[in-house]
């Protein structure tokens, strides 16, 4: 079903390639590089607006969006499934790539009330169930959209809503996938 991993769940005995079907948690440090030997094109930071939501780290595997140190971006309904997204999607098959996949531009924006519903129609519109949407809108919902554009010019998105004291976000890579995640603490 997908073409891209974008999820973080541990699994034991991994070997590379990674396919499709396969998840691994990224966000361990046994994955991680350094970034100071990447390209210097390469997004090593994130903008204000979004550096308390999410970051952006070297893996074997390349680049990966993910949540800010000392949190989890945590897969609604695991116990510890972490979401993280890819620089090195939109290929077939996952290799152990270090920074040649990364990023070139990482944004964020909080977007108004009518670009929250036309993300809603656009690009959520088979993830949620029109009842969540209500009621998110109802509750008025701060939305922060990231845009991430990796080395070879495809555009990905991470939506987070803040709603009261809780957040629900949804990786897009560009089709949103259905599992949402909350931001936790992380149990590392």
């Amino acid at each position: 079903m997908f073409k891209q991993m974008i999820l973080s769940i541990a699994l034991m005995g991994l070997t590379a390639p990674l396919h499709a079907a396969q998840l691994v948690d990224l966000v361990n440090p046994e994955f991680q590089i350094p970034c100071k030997d990447g390209p210097d094109d390469m997004v090593t930071g994130m903008p204000g607006l979004i550096s308390e939501l999410s970051d952006v780290k070297c893996t074997t595997y390349g680049q990966i969006l993910t949540a800010p140190e000392g949190f989890i971006w945590k897969i609604a309904g695991t116990h510890n499934g972490a979401m993280s997204l890819l620089a090195q999607n939109g290929v077939d098959e996952i290799n152990e790539v270090g920074n040649k996949a990364y990023f070139i531009s990482i944004e964020g924006k909080q977007l108004s009330y009518d670009e929250i519903v036309n993300v809603f129609d656009t690009k959520l519109s088979d993830v949620l169930l029109q009842k969540t949407k209500e009621q998110i809108l109802a509750q008025q919902a701060e939305l922060i959209e990231i845009t991430a554009i990796n080395n070879k010019n495809l555009t990905q998105n991470v939506y987070i809503f803040m709603i009261k004291k809780y957040t629900l976000g949804f990786v897009c890579t560009p089709k949103c996938i259905k599992w949402a995640f909350t931001i936790e603490d992380s149990p590392l």
